[in-house]
Parts: C-alpha cells; structure tokens; sequence
C-alpha cells in the first residue's frame, strides 16, 4: 500500500483506534523497503557473509563486514556506472543462495555452489535488453535471460 492511498484510509479511523492502528502501521515494514537502496543490499550482504564465514576465515564478524560491505558498494557502483539497474526483489534469492552455500561455515561449499551464488546475487543489478537484442554479456540483459550474442532465454 503506497503512502497515499494509507492517508486516505488513515483519514477516515475513528480517532480513538487511529492510536491502536498507527503504531502498528508505523512499525510494519515490507521486503522492499528492507532492500530499498544497493547500500541496504550490501548491508545485507555482507552480514549474511560474514555471519556464516568470519570465524572460519580467522576474522571479527565486524571486520568482516566493514570489508565486505565495501567490496559490495564498489561492484554496486561498477555495475549501476555499466547501466544495469538494482531490483530489489533480488536482494532476498540471493541472502538466501548465500545461507544455502555457506551454513555451517561452508563445510560443504564447492566452487560450482558458489558459482551458483555469485549467479544469483549478480542477477540484483540487472541490464535492460530484451529478448533477440545483441549483447556483450549476460549482464547486459533484462531478467533471467542469458547473452548468446543475443539476449536468450536459458
């Protein structure tokens, strides 16, 4: 529900339950607004990372993430400087991808599971060509499709 629509529905409670309802509409939130910037996203990021990797690596959890979080922002911003866009609707499958490849501390981490990973957390910024347009790289392309010379479907 946008801001806009939730005043027009805000104006017409009761003022006794505007106060019941307020907090609980102050304090919601959505997946789109808990990844609504890239800096959000490599927020995010790196404390998935880090939680599941720090101490294997012989790191603090905070040094960790102060490191990862700025290797994430410097590949945010080489991907948004190609043209490529941030959906955050991709920021959660990726989290996800990354707590699948390294619970336990990545005992069963491979490079081809972590080449799955870096798949689908490179699918956060995405191109914007079509379906049969030329491209350079599957980057350059809009949702799932792959570049083959052109963009394809998989």
């Amino acid at each position: 529900m946008n801001t806009r629509n939730l005043l027009r529905l805000l104006a017409f409670v009761p003022a006794g339950l505007f106060a019941a309802v307020l907090p609980l509409v102050a304090c919601s939130t959505t997946e789109e607004d808990k990844f609504a910037s890239s800096d959000s996203f490599c927020s995010s990021k790196a404390e998935t990372l880090c939680n599941n990797l720090a101490l294997k690596c012989g790191a603090t959890v905070d040094a960790c993430k102060s490191k990862q979080t700025s290797v994430c922002q410097q590949a945010a911003a080489a991907a948004q400087g190609m043209g490529r866009s941030y959906v955050s609707g991709a920021v959660q499958p990726c989290l996800d991808k990354l707590n699948e490849v390294y619970a336990d501390q990545a005992i069963h981490a491979t490079p081809a599971t972590e080449a799955d990973a870096a798949e689908v957390c490179d699918r956060v910024f995405r191109g914007s060509k079509a379906a049969m347009v030329p491209c350079a790289n599957t980057f350059e392309c809009s949702g799932s499709l792959i570049c083959d010379g052109v963009c394809a479907e998989k």
